[in-house]
């Protein structure tokens, strides 16, 4: 079945939300992550993020999703490890957000 699921991913924006198709295991991210130059995950510039820890916990709520492909409005498709580009996502954040 190729169900198309909205996610609230919160924390870019208030109402942000990302989509999953189950059948594929699709995610589109939206801003909610943004693929950088040096193709590393990340959060949509913090200057523009109504509120970090949100966003922290929503990339926290996809990282949770399987994963085959990843689609970002900043940065296309991501191509690589989903699971540890997540992880080293999280991580990161961990350090900054719980200081």
């Amino acid at each position: 079945e190729n169900t198309l699921m909205a996610i609230a991913t919160p924390g870019h924006t208030k109402g942000h939300t990302s989509y999953y198709i189950q059948a594929t295991e699709t995610l589109i991210a939206g801003d909610a992550i943004v693929i950088n130059a040096d193709s590393t995950l990340d959060i949509a510039n913090p200057q523009f993020t109504l509120n970090i820890a949100a966003v922290f916990n929503s990339v926290r709520k996809l990282a949770m999703l399987p994963i085959q492909q990843l689609i970002c409005y900043h940065g296309g498709i991501f191509s690589g490890n989903i699971a540890a580009a997540f992880e080293a996502l999280i991580q990161k954040y961990t350090h900054e957000i719980f200081k």
